[in-house]
């Protein structure tokens, strides 16, 4: 059994029928021989399990809300209600799948059950296969996701047969409510004293520092620019619909990499470039018309052991993308310069502020407020914590296997968050910068087009290279 952090819980907390708390990933996969069949399925899952033992376990609310949930095996743990087959009579296309995604996307996960699902798509055009993962973000971040895909595929068709590794010391039943409440009580004051410790801590290291950061601000402006404007509503800002559409599309790495090289800038500063640009296009943004920048939230890890398995360990940069400039050239500087700032305003005091925070918060009254919020549709009456969320994560060069089959191709998306109604998250993997685009269609009825753009840009960006004399 175990106890979940404050920050892992936030995301049961805040999770609301507008807004689920999944994370998923689409993998395309080239055919295969004998084909995949729901056994192979099962059997590769069962025997790679282990390397995340959070998937056999069931989330177990605590009475009365005196402490955050618990994880606790699954005596009733079954593959088989976690693996779903969708058979298409006539073979299906992707734009099929892109809309059964979409559907998928939009549907809260039974927390009856352990957290995930596993889609397998079957009879697609071509002959391939697609496999759709679901899995709640209180268990999993996007580098432990990674990490666990890692363990999932193999680097060659037919990697040495293993056996599945059942769970040792499986339980026979649940934790009664008695246990779990006498395990609160004592946890609770554990965490208070854990939390005035911390309390301590974080105020002798905001006063050491408050002097430096007063002297950047004052210096440059670039500590306020960052942290005190408030973020200006776009139309794909406010309250999301239940509903969820999906885009995909890719762009090459290896133009990543020259416009990175030719502005001395990093992958990712060169993603919110193209971002920028496309979202000059979508807004129809005219030059000398724009007054203020958007702002991306770009998560980053603090996970202290790099193969350290489920759980989040996940902090944001807030990165102001300068839609109101026009040439390419000064868009990708401009965004090194606001990357960087935004990592000097980052700290890691105010991190651990958070968690402290949810941490000690009530369950029942977080939960409450996330639903009044919902209901009361507060995200139209004031700005949003962030315009749109972007993320990336580093794939493999090399071809993957799953189960034999190749994977042709493999699509990452990340929750809507209250207020946003776009979330793009990226994944390289051989040679391919693949995007992956989460949208609420009420807010963003042309999330395709947009996603299209944000490819099409980083060509653009290519273009400013050569007129820098870089290629």
């Amino acid at each position: 059994m175990r106890r979940l952090s404050g920050l892992d819980a936030s995301f049961l907390y805040l999770e609301t029928p507008s807004t689920p708390m999944h994370t998923m990933g689409v993998l395309l996969l080239e055919e295969r021989e004998p084909p995949l069949s729901l056994e192979s399925i099962e059997s590769l899952l069962l025997e790679r399990l282990h390397h995340l033992p959070s998937l056999g376990q069931r989330v177990i609310d605590v009475p009365l809300g005196l402490d955050h949930p618990v994880l606790v095996d699954d005596p009733h743990f079954d593959i088989r209600n976690h693996v779903v087959r969708v058979h298409w009579d006539e073979p299906g296309t992707l734009e099929d799948l892109d809309w059964a995604v979409g559907l998928l996307a939009g549907r809260p996960l039974d927390r009856t059950r352990p957290l995930w699902q596993l889609w397998w798509f079957d009879h697609l055009e071509g002959g391939a296969d697609a496999l759709v993962f679901k899995l709640h973000h209180s268990i999993i971040d996007g580098v432990s996701s990674a990490v666990f895909m890692a363990q999932l595929l193999d680097t060659e068709p037919a990697p040495p047969a293993a056996e599945a590794r059942l769970r040792e010391n499986p339980v026979d039943e649940l934790p009664n409510a008695s246990t779990l409440t006498v395990q609160a009580l004592i946890h609770q004051g554990e965490k208070a004293g854990n939390a005035v410790r911390s309390a301590i801590g974080m105020a002798r290291e905001i006063r050491n520092q408050w002097s430096l950061e007063s002297t950047e601000a004052s210096t440059d402006g670039t500590f306020e620019t960052q942290t005190r404007l408030p973020h200006p509503r776009e139309p794909f800002n406010g309250s999301l619909s239940t509903h969820r559409t999906i885009s995909r599309a890719s762009a090459s790495l290896e133009d990543f990499r020259y416009v990175k090289k030719a502005f001395d800038t990093t992958i990712n500063d060169v993603l919110l470039a193209a971002c920028t640009v496309a979202l000059r296009g979508y807004l129809g943004v005219k030059a000398g018309t724009w007054l203020r920048p958007l702002t991306a939230a770009v998560p980053v890890s603090t996970r202290q052991v790099e193969h350290e398995p489920g759980g989040n360990h996940v902090s944001s940069l807030f990165v102001r993308l300068p839609v109101y400039l026009t040439r390419p050239e000064d868009i990708i500087r401009t965004v090194r310069q606001n990357t960087l700032a935004a990592k000097q305003a980052h700290s890691d005091i105010r991190t651990r502020f958070l968690e402290t925070v949810l941490e000690v918060a009530p369950p029942p009254a977080v939960t409450w407020l996330a639903r009044q919020h919902e209901r009361l549709r507060l995200s139209d009456w004031y700005p949003p914590p962030c315009n749109l969320i972007v993320s990336n994560l580093a794939g493999p060069p090399i071809p993957l296997y799953f189960a034999g089959a190749q994977v042709r191709a493999a699509y990452p998306f990340g929750p809507l968050v209250s207020g946003s109604g776009l979330n793009l998250t990226v994944m390289s993997y051989r040679g391919r910068m693949n995007l992956g685009l989460i949208a609420c269609p009420r807010l963003m009825p042309a999330a395709d087009r947009f996603v299209a753009d944000v490819a099409s840009a980083v060509t653009t960006l290519c273009d400013a290279a050569d007129r820098a004399g870089n290629r």
